[in-house]
């Protein structure tokens, strides 16, 4: 600070004090929890909207747009593509089949290529 006081010396600012709080809802006579103890009815005696389903109802449900679908499975197959298939065509073709360029330049390029296109599909397919 500007004037050589510390934040915690100044007076005026708000300092928040959890049992001045509890202290001030206890007066005015508030209590955070129903008299059985259920927090879904805190203090105005009115039932607290929850994401919960109802009890016979099942599961959650999860909604069409965020199910994992058929750009999901793509990106699947293209992520296998680059971390299994191209690395094993790397070390297990000999270097009298594949040259080194095409080894170490090329077909870790491929699957790059790929994910930069699934990522573009993906997102453009996700904005509608």
């Amino acid at each position: 600070m500007a004037n050589g006081q510390h934040a915690s010396d100044d007076s005026g600012g708000y300092v928040h004090d959890p049992e001045a709080f509890r202290e001030e809802r206890a007066v005015d006579g508030e209590q955070g929890e129903d008299q059985d103890g259920d927090p879904s009815t805190a203090s105005s005696g009115q039932s607290v909207p929850r994401n919960d389903p109802r009890p016979g109802e099942g599961g959650l449900r999860v909604p069409e747009r965020e199910a994992f679908g058929l750009r999901g499975w793509v990106l699947v197959g293209v992520l296998l593509l680059a971390f299994l298939v191209v690395p094993a065509i790397i070390l297990f073709v000999p270097p009298a089949a594949l040259p080194f360029e095409v080894a170490f330049l090329i077909l870790p390029l491929v699957p790059a290529l790929l994910l930069g296109a699934v990522a573009v599909w993906s997102a453009l397919g996700g904005a509608v």
